[in-house]
């Protein structure tokens, strides 16, 4: 009887293996019957523990069936899934699959969904990637968070930073919009520019940071040392 592990395993076995849909079918075929009597006998129903890597497994069955062992310039695709679960979800699900999607607490892919997230289009409450959604911090080419936003675009409720940069409370960018705003041409109600800035309180640069350092403690009396210490590098150094 069929279950999900094991069609996970075998895929993630035929995923190494290149060859032609018919022979796939009879490795996949031979490979499921040969889990599930090792299973019959031994009472272990992890086939990871059963068989072994599947890499390991898939060159076996290249060798007994002289398919060649050349992927030309493409990687092997790839899938790992920890054995350790956390409420149900793997601890770490690494997938390199074309179209595949990894899940875990630390999730690496071409896209990833995980509390620590590392992919192409990635989403987590810690997120990197090419495209990075992220909870907390999100770091990209386009990153998006409610915190912490650094990317090439950087969109964030609380901070972002990059190329073009836009915030709610705070950014720094080459292009700037938040209520803090600090760059070559910002908009915002506090703002400090090089070139352009459009806003209640501009600082053009150089600034008098006490009098900028006053502004923001006006606006946000609350303001935390190491998002002031942040703007104050940033202000600093323009």
């Amino acid at each position: 009887m069929k279950n999900s592990s094991h069609e996970r395993y075998i895929k993630s076995v035929i995923n190494n293996i290149r060859c032609n849909e018919i022979t796939k079918r009879k490795i996949k075929e031979d490979l499921l019957n040969h889990i599930q009597i090792k299973s019959f006998e031994t009472g272990e129903t992890d086939p990871w523990r059963l068989m072994g890597d599947p890499q390991e497994v898939a060159k076996e069955f290249r060798e007994n069936m002289d398919l060649k062992d050349d992927y030309g310039y493409r990687y092997p695709e790839y899938e790992y899934i920890s054995k350790t679960r956390i409420f149900g979800i793997p601890l770490v699900h690494i997938n390199n699959r074309r179209n595949g999607v990894a899940k875990g607490i630390i999730a690496v892919g071409g896209v990833s969904i995980g509390v620590l997230s590392l992919g192409g289009i990635s989403f987590g409450l810690f997120s990197f990637g090419g495209v990075s959604i992220g909870l907390l911090i999100a770091l990209g080419g386009l990153a998006g968070s409610l915190g912490f936003a650094l990317g090439g675009a950087a969109f964030g409720y609380y901070m972002a930073m990059g190329g073009a940069a836009i915030a709610q409370h705070f950014a720094m960018g080459g292009y700037a919009q938040a209520n803090v705003a600090v760059g070559d041409t910002v908009k915002g109600i506090i703002t400090v520019f090089k070139t352009k800035g459009t806003g209640d309180f501009l600082f053009k640069t150089p600034v008098n940071v006490q009098e900028f350092s006053d502004a923001v403690r006006n606006l946000y009396p609350k303001i935390g040392k190491i998002t002031f210490r942040i703007l104050g590098f940033f202000v600093e150094n323009m």
